[in-house]
Parts: structure tokens; sequence; C-alpha cells
């Protein structure tokens, strides 16, 4: 399980145990995020997928399921595309959009924080 920019494998904790009832999972953090050291290359999106891809492989679990939310999946995503993983849950990928997208999301962050920094 992989969860976006800021998240940690905790994120998970209200849907871990009945998902381990019936499957093995994995709850990892990103570089950088929770307890996991970041990386020299973990600002980057390719970088985060290549420290995916590197515990991945370094563990075998090539050919796992994954799942991921939010930035997390869409790094999950990247593994499936080059074949190195089972199905791929991608709840909410965000991040990394274009055109109308950014501004979208710029403009509604931004209200988001303002309201928050009222609240």
């Amino acid at each position: 399980m992989c969860t976006g920019l800021g998240g940690r494998w905790r994120s998970w904790s209200t849907i871990l145990d009945p998902l381990s009832a019936s499957r093995a999972i994995i709850a990892i953090d990103l570089p950088g995020h929770g307890a996991t050291p970041a990386q020299p290359d973990g600002g980057t999106f390719n970088g985060l997928v290549g420290s995916v891809q590197r515990y991945i492989v370094e563990n075998g679990l090539t050919g796992i399921d994954v799942v991921g939310s939010s930035m997390g999946a869409r790094i999950v995503l990247e593994p499936a595309r080059r074949g190195m993983v089972g199905n791929v849950v991608a709840l909410d990928r965000g991040g990394f959009w274009r055109g109308w997208e950014r501004s979208f999301f710029k403009t509604t962050i931004g209200v988001s924080g303002r309201l928050l920094r009222a609240i």
C-alpha cells in the first residue's frame, strides 16, 4: 500500500484488519514520509517510483497486487505499466496534472488552505 504526499502507511490503519483477514498486507511509507528516510532523488516522481520499484525487487515481491491513494495511486500505476506488479487499485490518483487541472487544483487547494487557517 502506498499513500500520497505526506502520507504514511498508518493512513491505511482503518482498513488493515479487514484486508489482512484474506491476504498478507505490506504497507510502506514513501521515502521521506513516516519512518522511511528520504532518498537523494525522493523529491521527484521518478525518484519515488524508483524507490518503490527497488523495494519490490529487493524483497522478491514482483507480481504482487498493489494499492495506492492520491499520489501513491499515481506511483503504483507506473510499476504496473512496466509489468512489475499484478492487480492495481489506484484510489483518487492525484498530482502531476496538466492544463486546466493544474489551475483548478491550485485554486481549490488555496481556498481549502485559507479555510483551514480561518478555522
